[in-house]
């Protein structure tokens, strides 16, 4: 939940955020606030952890644990790919030190408490699954397809899910440029954004392994899984928000993220699925039941 004082304090500021040989990097800004506003959601959900006990937040540790060194992984390359620019990343107090702090502090206490690093998760199979909760399963396959997709989104798609900044989305047609990017990318009135394709590629790496994670759910069923589908049933509206504050703000260059089938749209369907569905299974599936089950009712040692 620090990320914001990290990324533009004046001690971390340089070694928290991209500069480049560019200098600003101008449309990054908008890249920044949607990484912040999922690390947000994020630790909300780790300190709501804390308060129910970790053994109910099993999946939700496992994925940010790896998620902590997928993107500390992809900073040092960025940092060593303009290592005459981004060297700060790479030392103490940077992010990537700090982020490989975090997930062995998290590896090595999750080995000594659960045995192995988030691959025992099960669900109890004591009880058939109804109707919504195999709908509600199916439901999070598609939310670790799309997640796992975004890089495709974002790099393949003519459509994609880029924000990209600058007069490459711009053509001159007949004396006057006309704009012809995608519906995801940032087109407003600062040029290139140089920088923002790093962050581009932290958003991919994040979300590839969110997506791995609601698949593993998905195949393990959904009843361990609560914390990791309700932190990705919020950081989707989280997102989906941060991203309609900066169209509305650049609304003459940015309108195309408001409409189908670009991504403000996108993200609102996958939380409205998954709140709905949840509403839904949630009374069966993570409500005590009024039976006595001496698997359920065994103390977890």
């Amino acid at each position: 939940m620090g990320t914001l004082p990290y990324n533009h304090s004046i001690a971390t500021g340089e070694a928290w955020s991209w500069v480049g040989r560019y200098g600003t990097g101008e449309e990054q800004w908008k890249f920044e606030a949607m990484m912040i506003g999922v690390y947000f959601v994020l630790g909300a959900f780790l300190l709501r952890a804390v308060r129910d006990g970790i053994s109910n937040s099993k999946s939700l540790i496992s994925f940010t644990t790896w998620s902590h060194l997928v993107h500390a992984l992809i900073m040092a390359i960025l940092s060593v790919i303009d290592i005459e620019y981004e060297w700060r990343h790479l030392v103490p107090p940077g992010d990537v030190p700090a982020l490989l702090l975090l997930f062995a502090g998290n590896a090595f206490l999750y080995h000594k408490t659960y045995d192995n690093l988030g691959l025992c998760i099960k669900s109890p199979s004591n009880l058939q699954p109804s109707f919504w909760e195999r709908i509600f399963g199916y439901w999070i396959g598609l939310n670790g397809v799309a997640c796992i997709c975004v890089g495709i989104l974002l790099w393949v798609l003519r459509w994609g899910w880029t924000w990209r900044a600058g007069q490459n989305d711009m053509t001159e047609i007949d004396g006057q440029w006309v704009y012809t990017g995608t519906k995801w990318s940032w087109n407003d009135w600062y040029g290139s954004g140089e920088e923002q394709w790093k962050f581009e590629v932290m958003i991919v790496g994040f979300y590839l392994v969110l997506g791995y994670f609601l698949l593993k759910a998905f195949r393990e069923g959904i009843r361990s899984h609560k914390s990791l589908i309700l932190f990705a049933t919020w950081s989707h509206f989280v997102h989906a928000m941060i991203m309609l504050v900066e169209a509305i703000v650049d609304i003459k260059y940015e309108w195309q993220h408001l409409i189908p089938p670009s991504d403000i749209p996108a993200l609102l369907l996958l939380f409205s699925g998954n709140a709905f569905l949840y509403y839904k299974a949630a009374p069966r599936v993570w409500m005590p039941s009024t039976e006595s089950d001496p698997k359920l009712d065994a103390p977890n040692v």
